[in-house]
C-alpha cells in the first residue's frame, strides 16, 4: 500500500498538538494561547519539515541575558536566524539598597556598568549576523530592564508597602552609558530593522536619550523606532539640554 501523503496544514496542526498544552487552569482558552510543550524538541527528528516546523515557534522570540548572550551564536546557527522575528535584551541589574533610601553615586554606577556590559555583548554577538540570514522582514530589538519586584525585603514581611514603592525612587534616575565611545567603536548590527523602548516606568527602568541614541548609531537598518519620546525630551531638560547628535534620518518615531 503506497503511503498516505497529508497536506502540510494537516501536518503542521498535529504538530502542534504534539508539541503544545492547554495553560493550567486556564484550559477554556483557545489553543492559540496554549504553551510549548518543553520536550518539543524530541519530535525535530522525525523529518526536516517537522524540524523546521518546531524550530521556527522555538525560535521567533529570542529573551537574552548576559550568559545566553554568550552563548547565542553557537546555539542560533546561520540556517535558525531566518526563524528569530524578535528579540529581548534582558539587564539584570545589581540588587538596590533598601526601597526606603535614596539611590546614591555608587549604586547609579554600577547599573550603569551593567547597563553597558550587556550593550556590549549585545553588539559584538549580533554583529557576526549578516543581513541575509535574518528573515525578509527583519527583527525587532527590545530592552528589558525591570525595577526590583514589588515585594518587602525580609525584614518588612508583613509590613503594608504601596504599590509601585520603586516608582518616587527611580522617577528621576536614567540609565546611561559608562563609556560610550567605547560603544561606538564596536561592530554595528545590520540585523535589527526595529527598536522598541518599552515605556512603563512602573514596570522597567528608564533609559538616557543620549543612550538611546549611541545604540541607534549601532542599527543602521533600523527603519522604526519605537518610543515614549516625550519622557525622553523630559530627561533631556533634566540634563540641562545636552542632547546628542539628531537621530539618523528616515526613521519613524512613534
Amino acid at each position: 500500500m503506497a503511503p498516505v501523503l497529508l497536506a502540510p496544514e494537516i501536518v503542521r496542526r498535529i504538530i502542534f498538538y504534539l508539541t503544545h498544552d492547554p495553560r493550567p487552569g486556564l484550559e477554556v482558552l483557545p489553543p492559540e494561547y496554549w504553551n510549548r510543550r518543553p520536550d518539543a524538541r524530541q519530535y525535530v527528528s522525525v523529518s526536516r519539515f517537522w524540524r523546521d516546523e518546531i524550530e521556527r515557534e522555538a525560535f521567533d522570540h529570542l529573551s537574552l541575558g548576559l550568559n545566553r548572550l554568550s552563548q547565542l551564536n553557537s546555539i542560533v546557527t546561520a540556517r535558525r536566524r531566518a526563524y528569530v522575528r524578535s528579540i529581548r535584551i534582558y539587564i539584570k541589574l545589581p540588587e538596590p539598597r533598601p526601597w526606603r533610601s535614596r539611590e546614591t553615586d555608587d549604586e547609579k554606577l554600577r547599573n550603569n556598568q551593567a547597563f553597558q556590559t550587556v550593550l556590549e555583548a549585545f553588539l559584538q554577538t549580533l554583529s557576526q549576523w549578516d543581513a541575509a540570514e535574518v528573515h525578509r522582514d527583519g527583527i525587532k530589538l527590545t530592552f528589558w530592564a525591570p525595577k526590583p519586584p514589588e515585594e518587602p525585603p525580609a525584614e518588612l514581611r508583613g509590613i503594608s508597602i504601596p504599590l509601585g514603592q520603586w516608582e518616587p525612587r527611580y522617577r528621576k534616575s536614567v540609565l546611561e552609558l559608562v563609556d560610550p565611545e567605547r560603544i561606538a567603536r564596536l561592530p554595528s548590527v545590520v540585523a535589527i530593522t526595529k527598536l522598541e523602548i518599552l515605556a512603563s516606568s512602573y514596570l522597567q527602568r528608564n533609559f538616557s536619550a543620549a543612550a538611546i541614541c549611541v545604540l541607534l548609531a549601532k542599527l543602521p537598518a533600523t527603519k522604526v523606532v519605537f518610543l515614549d519620546w516625550w519622557k525622553t525630551l523630559k530627561f533631556v531638560r533634566m540634563r540641562n539640554g545636552n542632547f546628542p547628535s539628531p537621530l539618523p534620518p528616515k526613521r519613524m518615531l512613534n
